[in-house]
């Protein structure tokens, strides 16, 4: 390898130079290969490291600057060592001009070796891989420039010591647009694309990876069934991705003529044709060779897709045990690698994973639509890599001997400031052109901000789907309307309302009519709290109704009440008139006693359909709005929760 050449801000000065803080970061940014954490610097908001949590509630704080004290010239560099917790900060002052000492240098190095999460002692396990010289004292005395070359030196010209960069995207749903959330404008795959740019610039093996829910679920995309995500995702060279079940939207037939069009693996490793074939279109899992390390990336679907996937679309496939199939393929492919990935769509199952099957060094979970720092999960590095293009993960794998020892990790919050790859723009220009002329009309005025997130309406009452499930109402003439809070997509900003944010909020899905007696009614408000407390789509937002439950209650005792809009009690044994959409009415999201139109499962005994509507519920949400004018956002107690959970 070649020597290291130390950064040009460090350049002239005498090599006996004590090197600060600022300096530090700098040279390891280099070394380990991170790209630039790109900040937006606002003074009223605080810089703070969630976890696991909803991607829209962290925004906002998770792309602002760490630091206060630090020169613009080093600020990236900072920042990022700073994201990767290789360095810290506190209250905002990192004192960057502060001297560092010998052995803080060793283990700023050494945590950049193994990564934060590992429970090693870093310093000396460097010791013991080689990795540190040998011929230096690392103690409380001032670390020269000289000693810093010697330390980064060892480190690079080792011939056994790799780093091999890889960036992560997952559940896109076709955002390949930026968005504008309150003064921030968030996402973009065109910043994104910038990003990769950079970081390939630097390794031009970076691996690009997407862990599924890509093509559609946007106007952009889905008024072109898939076709310019997955020419955007060209565009930026991805390797590979897994199915999502969300892949699935616009029919399989489709999906299959995406993976012709798509210069990337599709990956899926336990789906299967229902006389037990594999599908030519995609493959189980690929190796990848950089550097001569072998690196097996897995594509695994949720094993429970059937049900997450619209009836007619999953009517030729089938899906195998999402534990057992990948523990088959570890062990098939476990002689022929050296690191093992898994690309895994499989919603709340994600963390199972680890805890059922061996071998597994990286796993990069799907389908919750969350970003979150790694963490190991028995031996297993676990990440959660964000959704809708506002955030992208750069995980490095540090590798000794062509076995993985340790990553170094950020995620990306993508803002404004990140310029727009221009090739990748142009694409979507094209399409954005194509599509403004119908999408840009002005329907009506919405009062004040609805607000979307996961976490706001898929476990409590939400007034955008309050209105959503009225628009049914009114239209159908119905006694209850029952509207799964995973068909509400996105929030509607004050201000005129367009026909593109109607087909955001609610891009898929028709409205069928129902005839379904109270206690089925019961059933599947029943089932839909089911995973309360959890941020699930088939928790029920309702029209028509009010309900009451129990969040201490264990999962089929939740339910407490239901009151119709006239002030009685919903009576078990009258028939009502319900309107719900043809993916619940098909037994999606496990909704069997609703399922009036999949024959190849058992037909509700206590449903019966009255009219197939063939009408989206986008379409009536909109004539709905055009009726009324304008909506505004109101909570009703629709939904009340004793002992709420979070």
């Amino acid at each position: 390898m070649k020597k290291l050449k130390i950064n040009s801000i460090l350049k002239g000065r005498n090599s006996s130079h004590f090197v600060t803080k600022e300096e530090t970061a700098l040279n390891l940014q280099t070394v380990f290969k991170l790209i630039d954490i790109p900040f937006r610097d606002e003074k009223n908001l605080e810089k703070t490291f969630v976890n696991h949590k909803s991607c829209v509630a962290t925004l906002k704080n998770c792309a602002l600057p760490a630091t206060e004290d630090v020169p613009l010239e080093f600020k990236n560099a900072v920042e990022t060592l700073i994201e990767a917790r290789i360095m810290t900060v506190e209250d905002g002052k990192f004192n960057p001009k502060s001297k560092v000492t010998k052995l803080e240098f060793a283990n700023y190095v050494a945590q950049a070796i193994y990564g934060v999460e590992a429970k090693t002692d870093f310093f000396k396990q460097a010791m013991r891989d080689k990795l540190l010289p040998s011929n230096l004292t690392y103690d409380n005395n001032f670390i020269t420039l000289q000693e810093v070359a010697l330390i980064l030196n060892t480190l690079i010209q080792n011939p056994h010591f790799k780093i091999i960069p890889i960036l992560v995207t997952s559940d896109i749903h076709g955002h390949l647009l930026p968005e504008n959330q309150g003064n921030m404008e968030l996402g973009g795959m065109a910043r994104v694309a910038t990003l990769v740019e950079n970081l390939r610039n630097i390794d031009p093996n970076t691996i690009l990876l997407d862990v599924g829910d890509a093509p559609l679920n946007t106007n952009i995309s889905n008024l072109f069934d898939g076709r310019s995500t997955i020419d955007v995702m060209n565009s930026m060279g991805y390797n590979a991705t897994v199915l999502g079940n969300h892949d699935f939207d616009a029919s399989f037939e489709n999906l299959k003529m995406l993976s012709k069009r798509a210069n990337y693996k599709m990956l899926s490793a336990n789906i299967r044709l229902l006389n037990g074939d594999y599908p030519t279109e995609f493959e189980p899992y690929y190796i990848e060779n950089i550097d001569g390390i072998k690196i097996g990336i897995i594509g695994m679907c949720d094993e429970n897709n059937k049900h997450l996937i619209h009836y007619l679309d999953a009517k030729d496939i089938k899906f195998e045990g999402h534990f057992e199939t990948t523990e088959q393929i570890i062990s098939e492919i476990t002689p022929q690698t050296d690191i093992i990935i898994v690309l895994a769509h499989m919603h709340n199952n994600n963390n199972k994973l680890p805890l059922q099957v061996k071998g597994i060094d990286i796993e990069m979970g799907g389908g919750n639509d969350v970003f979150g720092r790694p963490l190991y999960i028995e031996d297993t590095l676990f990440i959660n890599p964000g959704a809708h293009a506002t955030y992208l993960t750069q995980l490095n794998i540090n590798t000794l001997n062509n076995k993985m020892i340790g990553y170094t990790a950020n995620q990306f919050v993508i803002t404004e400031v990140i310029e727009e790859n221009p090739k990748v723009k142009a694409i979507i220009d094209y399409y954005n052109e194509e599509m403004g002329n119908v999408m840009n009309q002005v329907i009506g005025v919405a009062t004040e901000h609805f607000t979307w997130a996961a976490s706001l309406v898929r476990n409590r009452e939400n007034a955008l789907a309050n209105v959503v499930a009225d628009a049914q109402k009114d239209y159908f003439l119905a006694d209850i309307v029952l509207q799964n809070s995973g068909g509400v997509r996105s929030g509607i900003n004050k201000g005129e309302i367009t026909v593109n944010d109607i087909y955001m909020a609610c891009p898929f899905n028709k409205l069928i009519f129902i005839e379904a007696d109270g206690k089925t009614v019961w059933e599947a408000i029943e089932h839909g709290l089911t995973l309360y407390p959890n941020t699930d789509g088939q928790f029920l937002q309702v029209s028509g109704i009010k309900y009451i439950f129990d969040g201490a209650q264990i999962a089929g005792q939740k339910l407490v009440s239901i009151i119709m809009n006239d002030g009685s009690p919903l009576d078990l044994t009258k028939k009502y008139r319900v309107v719900i959409n043809d993916f619940i009415g098909g037994g999606g999201d496990g909704f069997d006693m609703l399922n009036v139109l999949n024959d190849e499962e058992p037909l509700s005994k206590s449903a019966s359909l009255i009219l197939n509507s063939n009408l989206y519920v986008r379409d009536i949400f909109k004539y709905y709005i055009e009726k009324k004018g304008e909506i505004a956002p109101i909570l009703e107690d629709r939904i009340q929760i004793i002992n709420p959970k979070h």
